[in-house]
């Protein structure tokens, strides 16, 4: 039943919005997961992977120091040294202050579960799109339709860790990103970034079924 009904949203959605939605679930410790394990050195190169690959991705397989920061809260000292290092912020002060704000896991996450959405064998946590404004501005009406405001945040430095997982996830809110550096070589110019609970797929599927008055 689950996975059928995945199916059919994410038919509705590519044939809408000629986006391939992939759904994303952590893995927590204790957890037995099973499924092809793809060691991938990034969050954003997994995520693109995942729109036609089902698997798992092992958080020790990350190169990535903030995947690291967000997933399991390693490393705060060192991103903050980075980021100054590499002149993505004024002083080391400036620094400190961006990291904090990074919302993140603590300690127990092993990894990233992720696929197409229509091939999803299991509930997501959030479910990921790359989007054309037109077609983000859509989705966003859905989602007011039943009383849902998107509050965008972002920083254009975590955007396929922090910024689409880890703030819908954790506030449990929908999320939009521009990308960053390293996300933003998978997407296309003109795409925005848009993260939803899993939970609030179901004000899409009236959306997609013609049953609200959002904008066509």
């Amino acid at each position: 039943m689950l996975f059928r009904t995945h199916s059919k949203t994410a038919d509705l959605i590519e044939k809408k919005f000629n986006s391939k939605p992939v759904a994303i679930r952590l893995v927590f410790e204790g957890k037995d997961v099973r499924g092809e394990i793809h060691p991938l050195p990034r969050i954003c190169t997994a995520i693109d992977r995942a729109k036609s690959h089902s698997f798992i991705l092992p958080f020790s397989s990350l190169t990535c120091p903030v995947a690291k920061f967000v997933l399991r809260g390693e490393g705060k000292e060192e991103i903050a040294d980075k980021l100054f290092k590499e002149g993505l912020v004024s002083s080391e002060k400036a620094a400190k202050k961006l990291v904090s704000s990074i919302r993140h896991f603590k300690g127990n996450v092993i990894g990233l579960q992720l696929s197409p959405l229509e091939k999803a064998r299991f509930e997501p946590d959030v479910v990921v799109f790359a989007l054309k404004p037109i077609d983000t501005m859509r989705i966003a009406s859905a989602l007011a339709f039943g009383g849902t405001l998107i509050h965008a945040e972002f920083n254009g430095i975590t955007a396929a860790c922090s910024e689409i997982i880890a703030i819908p996830v954790k506030e449990k809110r929908p999320n939009l990103s521009l990308g960053c550096r390293g996300s933003r070589r998978f997407f296309k110019e003109d795409e925005i970034l848009l993260s939803i609970p899993y939970s609030m797929i179901s004000s899409l599927e009236v959306f997609l079924n013609g049953e609200s008055k959002t904008p066509a």
